[in-house]
């Protein structure tokens, strides 16, 4: 039962070992006065209100009655006198009308008047009351104790836990922020970038200022080669691609650049313009139309006068090589060509060949 401390008037239980605010001990010291109420400890004797005591002796109630109540001479006494006090608790054990009450109303008795005959009433002793805190034994306060370290263990286990819960949340938001970053950074998307900052409103401000550089760079970009479509020219792709070495568009820039240079080469049709194709897209898309263009426009070029003139050189360089004669094989050649897969070569290049080769002593 919840009760006012009697030291420091705080609530506390009546079987609570001491009071937390004052500690003053509570269990077993404490007295509910019958007459008015009042709730004191055991050790001031008295009601601090009505200042009942109530260790009342018979005797002393026997003294409060009216003196034509008493007994009168030679006769046996109505009540007898006692200076044990009365034991209120084994008194209400023994009564079953009075254990399940915590108040009970005073017991009249009846006597008869030996002068008039009637009888007469006697008030008894109103009897304390039965929720009385009693002394609680050593071992149940230990077991009171334990049970309220164990109940504060708990709550400190379930504090820790609640605590533990929050932080790896919070630990593992922060991870997913960070490895979004990276994502979003990596990606130069507009679209990642911006849902990285519509998703992280509360990100770190060095996360939050790199995506938004990130975005104004990727806006310049794009600006940039907007710029370049709308010149659509060899020159613009290249200023681009050595500004940009890095751009998304490369691959496209490098298509254009093989599509223009072959509309340039097909637009003159010479031989010129198909060898100058071959020597800036060495692989380009288009290197084997540029390789057909070519034998047909050296197959309709070459005259019958030319023709016989090649003839003509190769036989000398035959002879000479067969007569092992140094200015025919000379007079044939021109003074830098192509010998056995080399470029470069010159006459000497044959004579060394037909010293070391063709004609190598057996």
């Amino acid at each position: 039962m919840i009760i006012k401390c009697p030291e420091c008037g705080h609530q506390v239980s009546d079987k609570a070992p001491v009071c937390p605010s004052c500690g003053v001990e509570i269990a077993g010291h404490l007295i509910k006065c019958s007459h008015c109420g009042e709730t004191y400890l055991k050790e001031e004797g008295i009601c601090p209100n009505c200042h009942h005591s109530e260790a009342v002796s018979q005797k002393s109630f026997i003294e409060s009655l009216p003196k034509d109540s008493r007994q009168e001479d030679g006769e046996e006494q109505v009540v007898e006198e006692s200076e044990q006090p009365i034991n209120t608790t084994s008194e209400i054990g023994s009564n079953p009308a009075m254990t399940d009450s915590s108040s009970y109303e005073p017991v009249v008795s009846t006597e008869v008047d030996i002068d008039n005959d009637e009888p007469i009433a006697i008030a008894e002793p109103i009897l304390a009351e039965t929720d009385m805190p009693l002394d609680i034994p050593e071992e149940e306060k230990k077991k009171n104790n334990h049970v309220a370290l164990l109940v504060s263990f708990l709550i400190a286990l379930i504090i820790s836990i609640v605590l533990v819960f929050f932080y790896k949340q919070g630990t593992t938001s922060r991870n997913s922020e960070n490895d979004d970053f990276i994502a979003a950074i990596e990606s130069k998307d507009p679209q990642v970038l911006q849902k990285f900052l519509t998703d992280y409103p509360n990100a770190p401000i060095a996360h939050t200022d790199s995506v938004k550089a990130c975005l104004v760079r990727l806006k310049r970009n794009n600006e940039d080669w907007a710029t370049v479509l709308a010149i659509n020219s060899r020159e613009a792709y290249v200023s681009y691609l050595a500004s940009h070495p890095n751009s998304p568009h490369k691959s496209e820039i490098e298509k254009r650049l093989d599509e223009l240079d072959w509309a340039e080469a097909t637009a003159k049709n010479t031989e010129e313009s198909y060898l100058g194709y071959k020597e800036r897209e060495p692989k380009g898309a288009h290197n084997k139309e540029a390789d057909e263009l070519l034998k047909k426009l050296l197959d309709h070029t070459a005259s019958a006068e030319d023709q016989a003139t090649a003839i003509n050189a190769i036989r000398q360089l035959l002879v000479g090589m067969n007569t092992k004669n140094k200015q025919k094989i000379a007079g044939a050649v021109a003074s830098s060509f192509s010998f056995l897969g080399s470029t470069g070569a010159t006459a000497s290049n044959i004579e060394e060949y037909m010293r070391n080769r063709l004609y190598q002593p057996m």
